[in-house]
């Protein structure tokens, strides 16, 4: 074997790996389903005021930032580093829901209605979806 077939297949199990890597780190995207706020026993009732709080506050414990605000939506971004990823939050009085909206630098690929992504996105939007919850529970909202 001479050394011109010897570089062109380790050239060919380099691309080989990198390839398995790249796909080894992408994951169907998998969206919160729309979570809706039951208000305990005699506490007081949501709003969409109270809820966009919630949002806000709960969105701030992993670095969420409000980037967009409008009446029944708000989009929050976070962002590490190099990665990025921006959610639109549709909300009323009585719940909830984290819908992707776009990322960068986080293995999107599109096909149809499919999207794959980074592995991490589906985590960060399920921590959200937890953090927004827990501060509309716990009332966080209602304190400002």
């Amino acid at each position: 074997m001479n050394k011109l077939t010897l570089r062109a297949i380790l050239a060919m199990a380099a691309l080989s790996f990198a390839a398995a890597t790249a796909s080894a780190r992408s994951t169907e995207l998998q969206q919160p389903p729309r979570t809706e706020i039951a208000a305990a026993d005699g506490a007081k009732a949501m709003t969409p005021t109270l809820v966009r709080r919630a949002i806000i506050d709960g969105g701030s414990r992993h670095g969420w930032k409000p980037v967009a605000d409008q009446p029944g939506v708000v989009t929050l971004t976070a962002a590490t580093g190099q990665h990025e990823v921006t959610v639109d939050v549709v909300y009323d009085a009585k719940g909830f829901q984290v819908k992707y909206k776009g990322s960068d630098n986080m293995n999107e690929s599109k096909s149809g209605n499919a999207i794959t992504i980074h592995p991490k996105v589906n985590k960060w939007l399920a921590d959200l979806n937890s953090d927004i919850l827990s501060a509309a529970i716990s009332g966080s909202g209602s304190s400002k």
